[in-house]
């Protein structure tokens, strides 16, 4: 599995072409080579014909070549970008659940919440004497 894939922005990081930043153009995952614009360019010698319309087609041409892929790595900028781009999605995921639980749960009124936390505030002294109570007949029916 390669660490880069078509259309990523890539630092070489390696080779006659170090520090130099580039577009990947394709992946071959079989023989671990990328082909990246602007990077590692050779002199293809090609024989000089006629093409349709008069038009000379051939010569010395300039092409991109394919490298090692150990010899790049993804770069900071597309790193953050793609880190953004995650994190955005999984905001928005977020967000979307949170919006559709406030959907769902119905509004009080302001009059009812407090009456609602003073029945709960009684409730709780009462538990925890329970449980008081429930310790203390323990320990002596232990004893």
């Amino acid at each position: 599995m390669a660490h880069v894939k078509k259309g990523d922005t890539v630092l070489v990081i390696a080779g006659k072409d170090k520090g130099v930043r580039g577009t990947v153009l394709s992946v071959d995952v079989e023989k671990n080579r990328v082909l990246v614009e602007g990077v590692n360019r050779v002199k293809r010698h090609t024989r000089v014909t006629k093409g349709t319309r008069g038009a000379t087609v051939g010569g010395i041409l300039t092409v991109e070549a394919p490298i090692h892929i150990s010899n790049v790595k993804l770069s900071k900028q597309e790193k953050s970008t793609k880190a953004k781009a995650k994190k955005a999605a999984e905001v928005s995921e977020e967000v979307a659940d949170e919006v559709t639980e406030v959907a769902e749960k119905p509004k009080k009124t302001a009059k009812k919440a407090p009456a609602k936390k003073a029945e709960e505030e009684s409730e709780k002294p009462k538990k925890v004497a329970k449980k008081a109570v429930k310790k203390t007949t323990k320990k002596a029916e232990e004893k």
